[in-house]
């Protein structure tokens, strides 16, 4: 028994800190979790202020040769909506609603760049995909919750979105990152809707673990 206490007590104390994962010269990097505020604009008069939006996340970096970079991220926020004249609006909580569930997928490609030996900046660009789903009725809210939820399925999920953002590596194993994003709703284009309607910034910050 001692013995195989021995053999474990070196295999823990030479795991190495990073362990960096690397296929066909793409880096693994690690894995990111981060929440923030998403502020989107509603042009929509007798509705709600433009939505301020609780969002959490996590996305999982690769870095390719000449610090290319895709990120596949999800984040997931909820808000309020009300059906009037034809189309979903946000509404306060306090009226009756549905809440939808906003599923977001963004495949980010940028590049990233090393300014020291904790720093980095980068940029990123993709279009994104947000698809809402009911997930709770408030009041009368079940009554049209087919409607808020088709309306934003008929096409009203695409996002060109840019974003920029700076990481932090405060130890071996971690670092701290920010970001800033931009998402425009594409499907604007092709609606009666004011262009900005529905734009959106998000501030993230977040937390990488490196393997």
């Amino acid at each position: 028994m001692r013995f195989f206490a021995f053999i474990l007590s070196l295999l823990v104390l030479n795991i190495p800190t990073s362990m960096g994962l690397e296929l066909f010269g793409v880096e693994f990097t690690g894995v990111e979790v981060h929440g923030g505020l998403g502020y989107a604009f509603n042009s929509v008069e007798n509705s709600a202020p433009d939505p301020i939006l609780a969002i959490a996340g996590l996305s999982l970096p690769l870095i390719f040769p000449n610090s290319l970079s895709f990120r596949p991220e999800f984040n997931f926020y909820t808000n309020h909506y009300a059906f009037q004249d034809g189309r979903a609006v946000p509404i306060e909580s306090m009226f009756d609603s549905v809440l939808l569930l906003a599923v977001g997928f963004f495949p980010w490609l940028g590049q990233e760049w090393e300014l020291t030996e904790v720093l980095s900046a980068g940029y990123e660009a993709t279009l994104g995909f947000v698809f809402r789903f009911p997930i709770f009725f408030y009041g009368t809210g079940a009554a049209y919750a087919l409607d808020v939820t088709s309306w934003y399925l008929g096409g009203r999920f695409l996002y060109p979105s840019a974003a920029g953002f700076f990481t932090w590596k405060f130890s071996e194993l971690f670092r701290f990152t920010t970001r800033l994003a931009l998402l425009l709703p594409l499907f604007n284009l092709w609606t009666e809707a004011a262009l900005y309607d529905q734009m959106q910034f998000n501030l993230l910050i977040g937390i990488r673990w490196d393997f």
